[in-house]
């Protein structure tokens, strides 16, 4: 109260219903805009986070997906070299055939 008395009479005034209403209005917004703002960081970074998630969940399902892959081409290449086996063993087998018949029957004579 010593304070009021202190003040000059000339800067003692009362403020009226449309100031207060009008400094409400102006920091209420200002802090929404700044509510808002900070918001859209969050929903920005959310977004980013879910994003970033889901990017190394495809990179893990891409890992499996090769890991697999590499194991059936090991099966294909196994499976192949079976058949180039099989058939040079054959291969081998009748020409050895052919020129023991050839000599015994001496046909290039």
């Amino acid at each position: 109260m010593q304070e009021l008395e202190q003040v000059p009479s000339e800067e003692k005034r009362f403020v009226t219903k449309g100031e207060v209403e009008e400094l409400i209005r102006e920091k209420f917004e200002s802090l929404l805009l700044e509510h808002i703002r900070q918001n859209e960081l969050r929903l920005r970074e959310l977004s980013l986070i879910e994003r970033v998630v889901r990017v190394e969940e495809e990179l893990k399902y891409l890992r499996e997906e090769i890991k697999e892959l590499r194991v059936d081409m090991d099966k294909l290449r196994e499976d192949m070299d079976k058949r180039f086996n099989f058939m040079l063993r054959h291969m081998a087998f009748g020409f050895t055939l052919l020129s023991l018949l050839i000599t015994f029957f001496g046909i290039f004579k």
